[in-house]
């Protein structure tokens, strides 16, 4: 699966908003994105902390949130969790056999040497 763009920022946001204990995290993310976008977020981390191995590593993560491993395996407990998330797929296209024009051509998956343009197309 790709990486999202999203998906680092959501962990770290998430990552601060668990340090913090949720105050001072909501405030800084009041200051940068929408009221919408904060109880999105806030929705996100209710549907993820219900998650096994999420609350898992929150709850060793709110016991040592000094310890880097500790802080990691959250972070990736949450990148796992945010690309396996509904509303976070990406749409996705898989095309089965040959893509044909109106005219009957196929279109080419890779394309190497020269192109040669017949009738006006290519």
């Amino acid at each position: 699966m790709p990486n999202l763009v999203d998906i680092p920022v959501i962990v770290s946001t998430l990552v601060t908003f668990f340090t913090m204990g949720g105050t001072d995290a909501s405030i800084e993310l009041l200051k940068g994105v929408t009221v919408n976008g904060a109880l999105k977020l806030a929705e996100l981390k209710d549907e993820l902390i219900v998650q096994p191995a999420v609350n898992k590593a929150l709850e060793q993560f709110q016991q040592n949130p000094l310890d880097v491993s500790v802080k990691s395996e959250l972070e990736e407990q949450l990148k796992t969790a945010l690309e396996n998330h509904p509303a976070l797929q990406q749409m996705a296209v898989q095309v089965q056999g040959d893509i044909k024009a109106e005219d009957g051509s196929v279109a080419a998956a890779v394309i190497s040497g020269n192109v040669t343009i017949t009738n006006g197309k290519v």
